[in-house]
Parts: structure tokens; sequence; C-alpha cells
């Protein structure tokens, strides 16, 4: 971890929130999803704009344009400080966050930890913004101490505002002998999957006993949180690893000495295959962990990423698509067992439905193909959009805004997790397919879905290329979960057929494809995985990949529509 320069009392440029900022934020620990989202959207808006319901804001002589980060200090726990923070700035970013002691530097922390579903909510798509920090010794010897800390803006030199909810006070974290400790408990069993397949959420449960003295309690009172016991995260301690560090009691409860308690949850497996440590331990905030552990459970996470028949290829991915024909020209590896073909830009005319029934069958044609546009009466009605009004004025009509409306109930419904879709550049440079390719990926990102792309890029336009380059593949991109689909000559031949017979475009009698049997994906090609729905957008986590993708982008020039989306 490289810092520049401290960001707390001491460096240059330091604003904090004041007024009634800290007070909206005050209660964020006991917030549903909701409200929380609610809650960063307005210190944003404060960030951004100085709105004034937030109150006012001290800032230095030398103002930003730039955004402030944003965050919430949680407590200090067992020797430890933890929260969140990010930049609206950059969102994919994970920022460094400094720790004093009124003008002492205490130590420096990368907030890299995976949070809950709420932070991501409130960063971008983006949940590892957690932090944990370990406190010197110098903290820890049972005096009074007040902990502040400081988000570093991006980049280094900027505003470094201290955290909502900071600075938290330490009485005592001095570890008491065993005899005089008030709480503690035993564990007594838990339910949990041995095996789980990354991304995807399921239900465990882990029961305690509570063998202190003191009655374990959470306040009918939301707003009251220091000193509330709960369920906290182990190996290690305060991590975000399934998705939350913490499992509460229900509001008003209390478990009394020798009594039993089951915290029955949901946990989202992390979005890397591997093994992963599912322990846990009664912590009560802002004053101790104690008790025993859970066992150490190591589960196996299994991948996502696999094209195979029994991941993309199984009932559940839908392709979205520009245009007819378009299924089959990038997608045909997959077109057999999508749960749906969405095909975005303008209805079918009938003779393309026609050209998808000999295609692919009529039962096909009528339970899977979507279209987000109605159909049109006449193939003149189509001719007329497409074939000869302008492109600028159809454009008008035909854009992101009105494709992300009408995609986005799709995103909507729990049902649909996995899309397959246009790529960055448009395969070949189409407008059409750039646009809905960016709005697939906006939208995934914002409900939580995974989005697969295919990772190729036309190189030129000849009808007949026996090197077989007219296509190249682009490989993993730098990184990104990737797998190979072959498309099937004699499938792409019969479908080819099917749309040629329905030629109706005035000047053309191949439809829209091209003559030259290579004049479309074929052979194998890699797909890679762009969307995750628990890490977020994966092409903008690494320099490499926003290179790689915004030079294909640029180089492939743009066909089919008026102007760049």
């Amino acid at each position: 971890m490289t810092t520049t320069k401290h960001g707390g009392p001491g460096g240059q440029n330091k604003r904090e929130h004041r007024g009634r900022s800290d007070n909206v934020v005050s209660r964020w620990p006991q917030l549903g999803l909701c409200s929380r989202k609610a809650v960063v959207l307005s210190l944003l808006a404060a960030t951004a704009c100085g709105a004034p319901d937030l109150g006012e804001l001290e800032s230095s002589s030398d103002e930003l344009s730039s955004a402030l980060p944003f965050g919430w200090h949680d407590g200090i726990a067992g020797g430890q400080t933890s929260g969140w923070t990010c930049d609206p700035d950059a969102f994919s970013t994970s920022l460094d966050v400094h720790f004093y002691e009124g003008a002492t530097f205490l130590g420096a922390v990368r907030a890299n930890q995976v949070r809950e579903p709420a932070v991501a909510a409130a960063c971008g798509g983006h949940a590892a913004h957690g932090f944990s920090f370990r406190l010197p010794a110098s903290v820890l010897d049972g005096r009074r101490h007040e902990i502040s800390a400081y988000a570093i803006n991006l980049p280094n030199g900027g505003a470094n505002p201290r955290l909502s909810g900071s600075p938290k006070v330490i009485e005592a974290t001095a570890t008491q002998p065993p005899s005089n400790l008030r709480n503690d408990a035993r564990f007594v069993a838990h339910s949990v999957p041995a095996s789980m397949t990354a991304g995807q959420t399921y239900a465990v449960s882990v029961t305690m006993e509570n063998t202190g003295t003191s009655a374990w309690t959470r306040s009918c009172n939301p707003s009251v949180w220091d000193g509330v016991y709960r369920l906290g995260s182990q190996a290690p301690q305060d991590n975000g690893t399934w998705g939350t560090g913490r499992v509460d009691l229900a509001p008003c409860e209390t478990i009394a000495p020798g009594a039993r308690k089951t915290f029955s949850f949901q946990v989202r497996a992390p979005g890397t295959a591997g093994t992963y440590n599912f322990q846990w331990r009664m912590v009560q905030e802002a004053r101790e962990w104690f008790g025993a552990f859970s066992p150490l459970h190591a589960v196996s996470i299994g991948s996502s990423d696999s094209l195979t028949s029994n991941n993309l290829n199984d009932g559940q991915t839908i392709i979205v698509v520009a245009h007819s024909d378009d299924e089959a020209l990038w997608f045909q590896p997959f077109l057999a067992r999508a749960r749906a073909v969405v095909q975005v830009a303008g209805g079918p005319a009938p003779a393309q439905r026609t050209a998808q029934r000999l295609a692919y069958g009529a039962a096909y044609e009528r339970n899977r193909i979507q279209h987000v546009y109605p159909n049109y009466a006449t193939n003149d009605d189509w001719i007329r959009d497409f074939g000869t009004r302008d492109r600028c004025e159809r454009d008008q009509v035909f854009n992101a805004a009105a494709f992300r409306a009408r995609l986005e109930p799709y995103f909507t419904d729990a049902s649909n997790k996995r899309f397959l879709t246009h790529n960055h550049w448009g395969e070949y440079g189409h407008s059409h397919h750039r646009i809905v390719g960016e709005v697939v990926r906006q939208l995934a990102v914002q409900y939580h879905k995974d989005v697969w792309m295919l990772s190729m890029q036309r190189q030129a336009y000849s009808a007949e290329d026996p090197s077989g380059t007219l296509y190249i593949n682009l490989g993993d991109l730098a990184g990104l979960p990737n797998v190979s689909a072959t498309f099937d000559h004699a499938t792409i031949a019969h479908i080819r057929s099917a749309f040629q017979s329905q030629f109706f475009q005035p000047g053309t009698d191949t439809w829209t494809w091209h003559d030259g049997s290579l004049d479309y994906p074929h052979g194998t090609r890699t797909y890679v995985k762009i969307v995750d729905s628990t890490r977020g957008d994966l092409t903008g986590q690494s320099s490499q990949r926003r290179d790689i993708i915004n030079s294909v982008t640029a180089n492939t020039a743009l066909s089919g529509a008026c102007g760049s989306p």
C-alpha cells in the first residue's frame, strides 16, 4: 500500500462534514437496504452539490471540482476499528483510510474488504470498500482514547473528509482475565452447506448458548447500537466474505443467561472459486468479542464462470441482442438452451418472424424470442423505419434511454440472473450493438446480475477469408473469467438459409448476411464475463482491462447508425 501524505490533522486540504449530515447517517448500522441507499444518496448530494437539507460543509479555500469520499466509521471492538468508504469519482477503486488520535497519526489501511449489499448499492455496485484496522498498543492501554478515521480522496492531494460516525471512543480494550468476564457463549450447532456455487445465495444458521451472567440484548430503539449483542464473522475477524460481517438479534430481543439463540440468515458465496473459511463468534459492539468460536468450516466454492452444459447452457441464460439475426451471428452456441432471446432495436417485420420460425421452429419463435418494441404490421412499415428513414432521425427513437426503459423489467425480475450480449465495440462497430451492450452492463451492475460477452473483433470486410482471421479472438481481456464455445457450421448454414429465403430489402438478395461462408464468427470463440453479480463491473477493476477495451472500441469504426453512443 502506498500513500503520499497523511490525510488527517497535519495533512493539507482536510474537509469534514458538519451539521446535520452526521445525524442523517448516525443510524447506519440499524438501517435497512433502502434506508441506507437514501442516506448515502443524501450524503453524495451534499458532497457534490452542497444540498441545503444536509447543512453546510466546512471547506478549505482551494475548492475542488471532484466529489468527496463518503462512508461510515462503524466502531471499535476487540482491538480493531472498522467501517467503509468509497469515492464517487472512482467507485471501482479502493481508498486508503488514515487513523488519528488528535494530531497523532496511528496508521493507515486500504478499504478493500467486501461489505453488505447496501454498501455496494451506495458505491456504484462495488462492495469491496470495507476496512478493518488493528489499533496500535499505544491506545490499548486501558485509558480513554478518541480514534478518528479519514478517507483519502482521489487523486491524492484533495480534501480528505473524516468519515461519518467518527471519532469513536475507546474506554478500555485491555483483555480482562476470563474469571472477570460477564459475557460468555458456547457454540451449540450450525447448518452450512459443504459446497456452494460462486455468487449464489444460501440459507445458513448458527446456534449459540449464553453461558455468561449478562443477558444478550438489542434495544427497541433502532438508533441505539453501541453495546448491542451480535453474531460477528471470524477467520479473519470482521471479514465480509459471505456478504455480511454481522447478524443481529431481533429488535427488543433478549437472550437470558442459559438460553440459546439460533441466528438464521442468508449468505452470498464469494464470486471466485476456491475454499473459504466460515466461522462466527459473539460480539458486544464497542465492548468486546467473547465466548467460543463456531468450528472453522471450510466451504468449497465452485465456479459459475464455465460455459458448459451445466452453466451458460443450463436453460437460465437470457440473450439480449439488437436485431433479428444477431442471436445467430454472435451467440449460436447458446441458442438451443437459452431461456429467452430479447431483441431490442425495434420490432420485427413479418418476414423476419417467418425467418426465425423457419430457422428455430414455431414453438421456439413463439415462446422464447421476445421483442421490447411492437411487431411491424407489414414489411413496408419496417423498411420505412430501417430502410429509407434518415439514420439520425431514426436514432432519436431507438437510443440508449429508450432501450434502458424497455430492458429494465428483465433486470428487476429476480429469476433472471445471467445475460449474454453484444461487446463494448459492437462486434464490427454497429452503434446499436454498442448501445445495447452498454445498457445491459449498466443495468446488471445496478441490479446485481452476471453478464458475458463475445471477446472478438472483426478485422476486415472481405467476402471470404481462407486464413480464418476475418474475426480475431481477443482472449481473456487481462484476466477476465473466460471460456470457449464452438459455432456449428451446419447449424449456421441452416439459419442463414432460412433468413435469406425471406429477403425483402430493396437492393439485396442476401438478407443482412454476406455470401461468404466465413463472413460471420466461425470455429471456436472466446467469451468473457464482464459483470459479476457480487463483484460488479469486472472491466473497470484494472487499468489493463480498461486500456484494452477502450483501444478496441476506438479502433472499431461505427457502422449502421448515426454517430457514436
